[in-house]
């Protein structure tokens, strides 16, 4: 949220970063449900537990993997240890999913006490999946560093696949992207 609170109960603008995960993670609260009580049930407060539980899983994952990747360079260089990125992975996965929590809760509650509703939110469920894929995927390459990307890049061609990573100039220009990168 671009709105958050501060220690002294304020409101303060925080804009979004392409790093931060946004309410995508939220959208697998309910599609997926793990039958833990195995009743074979996923209506009413059951099902709702079962749903929540499901969407803080996949929620706290996704915002881990997310701060992770983008860490990650300050690891390779040494700026970082890995039990300090470790650390901030899991405070983020826990801040992300503690923001998230009403969303989350609310989606599994309305699955699981409206039925009906279940294949609209398994078609938001499987493109929140989709969403995530894609910014998982963008963020794991931009926490390459160059040689890492060509070594990628030859392997891919010798494989025969076409690998269609952006490569850097040294303008800070991109094939894909005309526009200077902002570092």
């Amino acid at each position: 949220m671009p709105l958050q609170k501060n220690e002294s109960g304020r409101f303060e603008f925080i804009p979004s970063t392409p790093g931060q995960p946004g309410l995508e993670g939220v959208a697998m609260s309910g599609w997926i449900a793990p039958d833990l009580n195995l009743d074979g049930d996923t209506m009413f407060l059951d099902g709702a537990a079962e749903l929540s539980i499901t969407g803080t899983v996949f929620a706290g994952v996704y915002a881990g993997l997310m701060k992770f990747f983008e860490l990650e360079p300050l690891v390779k260089i040494g700026a970082m240890k890995r039990g300090q990125q470790m650390s901030e992975v899991k405070n983020a996965a826990f801040q992300y999913t503690k923001d998230k929590a009403l969303w989350i809760i609310c989606v599994a509650c309305l699955v699981a006490f409206l039925p009906g509703l279940a294949p609209v939110f398994g078609v938001l469920g499987f493109l929140g999946l989709g969403t995530m894929g894609v910014r998982l995927t963008r963020q794991f390459f931009n926490s390459m560093n160059e040689g890492e990307l060509q070594k990628l890049r030859d392997a891919a061609d010798a494989a025969g696949v076409e690998l269609n990573v952006p490569t850097q100039t040294a303008a800070g220009y991109t094939e894909a992207d005309p526009v200077a990168s902002p570092s």
